[in-house]
């Protein structure tokens, strides 16, 4: 199975100064770093470019920075499976620096543990959302959000 694993750009940060940076939208022609592994083992490519000219895969997969990336350790309250999502955030609301609402939250591979600590990844939403836009309109589907060191 191909797979094609795209560098996530680096969010954009607040200066010293608490000036926004200047544009933090990637625009439509920006490049995106890329590692084509044909069995998802061993990289065969790599390289950047424009979404439009992105390899084919069967499996895509967005890569965050880890600086990008908030590891917030936690231990989940027993809910229900349709209320899982909401017992995360809850969970997490005083740890997360934003509001649960912007936040993107995953469980790592590890999977929940409802004796132990569970590990949960957190991430800007709406950064996320917006980079995801960007490659749908060049027909890029993502299969997965990963960050680079887990």
């Amino acid at each position: 199975m191909t797979l094609l694993a795209l560098m996530l750009p680096g969010r954009a940060r607040l200066m010293a100064s608490g000036e926004p940076p200047g544009s933090p939208r990637p625009d439509s022609g920006a490049e995106w770093s890329y590692v084509l592994s044909r069995d998802g083992l061993s990289v065969d490519e790599e390289g950047s470019a424009p979404v439009a000219s992105l390899p084919k895969a069967e499996r895509i997969v967005l890569v965050a920075q880890d600086e990008d990336v908030a590891w917030l350790p936690t231990r989940l309250p027993k809910a229900a499976a349709a209320r899982l999502k909401e017992a995360l955030a809850g969970a997490l609301e005083e740890q997360l620096l934003e509001d649960p609402a912007q936040a993107h939250l995953a469980v790592s591979r590890q999977g929940l543990r409802e004796d132990d600590v569970t590990w949960v990844a957190a991430l800007h939403k709406p950064w996320i959302e917006q980079a995801l836009a960007q490659l749908q309109e060049g027909g890029v589907v993502v299969d997965g959000l990963v960050s680079l060191s887990e």
